[in-house]
């Protein structure tokens, strides 16, 4: 399950992008999806990678996971949103990012190893298969890099992924 969180701003980014939200949900019976939801909602991790999918298919942007991460405001996550604003510096609001993940996410095992100024997330989706855990993936790492970026001044750079 993910924090239903995640799908706040996807219709307008597929809109951005020349396509209909509508048509992304009909298929997928996720037609409540963009309507307002309580904190504490959840969205099945494939319905979310269906729907990253479909608006990657609608908009013809096979990037549109990224793209959608780069633009996604974390504070549709609620407090956890703000660690990133509100944590003294860097390191801690990885950690503190790192320790609460699991209340956005369940089945994610997500760390971070500092060494200096580099610092190694790890991110390791634990249930599902390869082709519903990519999008997840792919938005994730790129919504963690974004929000560290507007967080902290644009210092951190992400110079290798693995998947």
């Amino acid at each position: 399950m993910v924090h239903a969180g995640v799908t706040v701003g996807l219709d307008e980014i597929v809109r951005r992008h020349g396509g209909n939200p509508r048509r992304v949900t009909e298929g997928l019976g996720l037609q409540d999806v963009f309507s307002p939801l309580p904190q504490t909602s959840e969205i099945p991790l494939a319905a979310f990678s269906r729907l990253l999918r479909a608006a990657a298919d609608e908009t013809g942007l096979p990037t549109f996971s990224i793209e959608f991460a780069e633009a996604f405001d974390v504070h549709s996550f609620g407090a956890i949103g703000y660690l990133f604003e509100l944590a003294p510096d860097l390191g801690t609001a990885l950690r503190d990012f790192c320790a609460a993940f699991e209340l956005l996410q369940e089945n994610t095992e997500i760390g971070i190893d500092a060494h200096g100024d580099l610092a190694r997330i790890s991110y390791s989706v634990r249930v599902g298969t390869p082709e519903e855990k990519a999008p997840d993936a792919e938005f994730s790492v790129t919504m963690l890099g974004a929000a560290l970026r507007k967080g902290h001044g644009g210092a951190p750079d992400v110079c290798r992924l693995d998947l």
